[in-house]
Formats: structure tokens, C-alpha cells, sequence
């Protein structure tokens, strides 16, 4: 049996595939985030501004590469915005995120952003008209309870955009500034 190691993109790429193209408006437990008034998953997208209908979140730890990844996923019929958070910190609390910045794609502490915008059919499957990563951008976790399972801070971010029109495939670029995560309520699963 050979085993593989994957990296942190590759780990960071897959959550974010997992969070956003899965669409669904349940975290792992199937518990429906928005039934809590206080979860709040906002931003201002090319100047609009923007509020989800239900978010999703998950941890995942992993034990043996010291770290730990949170997607949080904000959904409406029409968008999607994902952000993945990687944590090399070590700290006390296994399901508790450091409340610290979090620079794109750093070789440490990490973070990441997709985007999805009008969901249409696309042969047999479903896609996004316009979808793609960020190419620069932050987050910043200002609290974190991994006692109640709960995380707030912002985000900003700019990503390219593959755009499918009439034409064909396009590019095109997303900014989507003073994002929020307020008390998102989180499922946490250990990898051993």
C-alpha cells in the first residue's frame, strides 16, 4: 500500500471544492447554520453588498502534520463564497482556530477563497456561471471557541473569474471586500 502526502494546496483546493461545489446548505452533522439568528456571513461583492442564506462550516484536524483547516461556505440561490483557514499554530484546545491574520496561501498559517456565482446546467452536471479562486486576499479570525464550536473575524479578497457565455470561456475578476463571519457554528472532525 503506498500512501501519498498531500500538500497545502492540494489540501487547502480540495476543502474548498468540497464546500463550495458540493452546495449544500447542511454542515456535516445536517444541522441548517442560518436556524441560529446570531450567525451572520456577509460581504460587499463588486461593491454590492451581500448577505448569505445559510452557511456551512467544518474543522478538520490533522494530528500528524500539526494543523488544522476551517471552510466556512455561504450559499444564496444565485452565489457562493467559500473561505478555507489553515492553522499551524499549536494550541490547547484541538477545535479552537488562532485568532490570528491569515495571508493567502503563506506556507504556514494560510488562507483561501472561491467563488461561485450563478448556478446553471451544464451537461448532466451543475456548475457555476462564473467560478474561480482568489489570487490575493486576508482573513482574520477575531474569536474562536472550540468549546461551543464557534468562530468570528473577516475577510477580503480578489479572485479571477472563469466565465461561461454564450461565447465560450471567458476571464474576468470578482472583488469581494468587508467580509464577515460572525458565530458560525462549526462541526469539528479529527484525521487521524
Amino acid at each position: 500500500m503506498t500512501t501519498k502526502k498531500i500538500g497545502l494546496s492540494g489540501l487547502v483546493l480540495l476543502c474548498l471544492l468540497y464546500g463550495l461545489l458540493s452546495c449544500r446548505k447542511e454542515n456535516l452533522n445536517g444541522i441548517n447554520m442560518m436556524s441560529d439568528p446570531t450567525a451572520v456571513f456577509s460581504a460587499t461583492v463588486d461593491g454590492v453588498a451581500w448577505q448569505t442564506d445559510s452557511v456551512s462550516a467544518f474543522l478538520v484536524g490533522n494530528r500528524r502534520e500539526h494543523s488544522k483547516i476551517i471552510t466556512i461556505t455561504g450559499y444564496t440561490s444565485r452565489r457562493a463564497i467559500a473561505i478555507s483557514l489553515r492553522d499551524t499554530s499549536l494550541t490547547p484546545n484541538d477545535s479552537t482556530m488562532s485568532v490570528q491574520k491569515y495571508p493567502l496561501e503563506d506556507l504556514g498559517n494560510a488562507s483561501a477563497f472561491a467563488y461561485g456565482y450563478n448556478r446553471i446546467g451544464y451537461g448532466p452536471s451543475v456548475t457555476w456561471q462564473q467560478q474561480g479562486a482568489a489570487v490575493i486576499g486576508e482573513a482574520d479570525v477575531t474569536a474562536s471557541d472550540g468549546i461551543n464550536k464557534r468562530i468570528s473575524g473577516t475577510f477580503s479578497f480578489t479572485a479571477r473569474l472563469v466565465v461561461i457565455n454564450s461565447t465560450g470561456l471567458t476571464t474576468d475578476s470578482v472583488n469581494v471586500t468587508n467580509g464577515v463571519f460572525k458565530n458560525i457554528p462549526y462541526s469539528y472532525l479529527k484525521h487521524p
